[in-house]
């Protein structure tokens, strides 16, 4: 079993193959026409999971039969890989002996290489203690954790799995999602932020590859290996309101840092003022299908201070309230940043039925219908062809 697991999320022979969903799978609900009920949006996910896995296995990995990992309580039969990295892998899998299928994603870490990476490790434990409680306070705004355990080779954190990323739908060649559908994620973002800030966790790498999206279209925020709390190694920060705490030890992705973090070249010092700057990036792209901000370090640094990204985003977006919800939320200066306290007050959300969001009554996005791809195991191992990168599908030159 275990040799068999590790040839799995090693680079395996590339006569074996693997289905997956494409880059831009995306659900839409088997009826568009009928009445948003959640009862029948439960019916409806139910059905689509008991096809996709009837698809799925019709298709499984070519070869030995797929292996089964055990926690002690449960088993999970792999069934193939999602997305390989530097840092680990991540399979999808179904859990054995329910009465209707049930899909969960597992992330992968080789215990050979935690113990050789420090960071690597402590990354992996945050992550579990973060879901492990967004779990326990019943969250849906973030990624469900079911558990995490280990054998003698690798180390598993189990999630619920998500058929999408927010990235794979707005940086589409083929698809834009309907207004509709990104205020939704908007409200939902916001409401998504609210909580977690209130939680004390600044998350720390927030951008489209790290919001997954239900099948029913509703978004979820994944990847808290380098989110801090207010227990975190900080300064001075008992006692303090959450958004006055200051934090240290940040990594996150380039396009999406805030400017406080980008002039530091050493130990950043900073607020959650940075997952604000990061949701702003992210809105302006869910609305122009576009990279903001270049993937490298030097080109961001000059683009932040060298460009009018009030003018790009006053161009770009032709929704006013969006535009200043944007412009608002890209100030250079963190205290000028508008707060998570202060985002519901925004004139965008004026309409906005906050009960209903919450309770995700709101009606759900429809979604072009997924299609299953074949690749071979060289293309899963070169993910970047199948994964939209960090920032997006490609960088966009800004002419006014």
């Amino acid at each position: 079993m275990h040799f068999q697991m590790r040839r799995l999320l090693s680079p395996p022979l590339s006569r074996n193959f693997v289905r997956r969903w494409s880059a831009d799978a995306l659900l839409a609900p088997d009826d568009p026409d009928s009445p948003s009920s959640s009862a029948s949006s439960s019916t409806r996910a139910s059905r689509s999971t008991d096809t996709r896995v009837s698809q799925l296995r019709s298709c499984a990995l070519l070869g030995p039969p797929s292996p089964v990992l055990r926690d002690g309580e449960r088993q999970y039969r792999v069934e193939g890989l999602i997305d390989a990295g530097a840092f680990g892998r991540v399979a999808l899998a179904t859990v054995v002996g329910t009465s209707s299928p049930v899909l969960v994603a597992i992330k992968v870490y080789g215990k050979d290489q935690l113990g050789a990476t420090p960071r690597l490790d402590a990354m992996h434990d945050n992550e579990c203690r973060i879901m492990s409680e967004n779990a326990r306070r019943d969250s849906i705004w973030f990624v469900r954790s079911r558990g995490a355990f280990g054998d003698a080779w690798n180390r598993y954190l189990v999630m619920d799995y998500y058929p999408n990323s927010l990235a794979r739908i707005i940086f589409s060649r083929d698809y834009r999602p309907p207004r509709s559908a990104i205020r939704l994620w908007v409200e939902e973002l916001a409401l998504a932020m609210y909580e977690l800030h209130d939680q004390r966790v600044v998350h720390c790498d927030l951008k489209p590859s790290n919001i997954l999206v239900t099948w029913d279209g509703h978004i979820a925020i994944a990847d808290f290996g380098i989110s801090l709390t207010q227990n975190s190694e900080s300064y001075d920060n008992e006692d303090k309101p959450f958004e006055q705490c200051v934090f240290f030890a940040y990594g996150g992705t380039y396009a999406y840092q805030a400017p406080e973090l980008l002039i530091k070249h050493a130990r950043a010092s900073f607020t959650c003022a940075v997952d604000m700057w990061s949701l702003g990036v992210i809105i302006y792209e869910m609305y122009t299908g576009k990279c903001l901000f270049s993937p490298e370090a030097s080109g961001v640094r000059n683009e932040v201070w060298g460009w009018d990204i009030s003018a790009i985003v006053h161009h770009d977006i032709d929704d006013e309230l969006a535009r200043d919800l944007v412009t608002q939320l890209l100030e250079v200066e963190p205290d000028d940043r508008l707060r998570v306290t202060d985002l519901g007050w925004h004139p965008y959300f004026s309409e906005t039925n906050w009960a209903a969001v919450a309770k995700r009554e709101t009606v759900q996005v429809k979604l072009p219908k997924s299609e299953l791809s074949s690749i071979s195991w060289e293309d899963v191992l070169k993910f970047e062809r199948l994964v939209v990168p960090e920032s997006g599908v490609k960088h966009h030159q800004h002419t006014l």
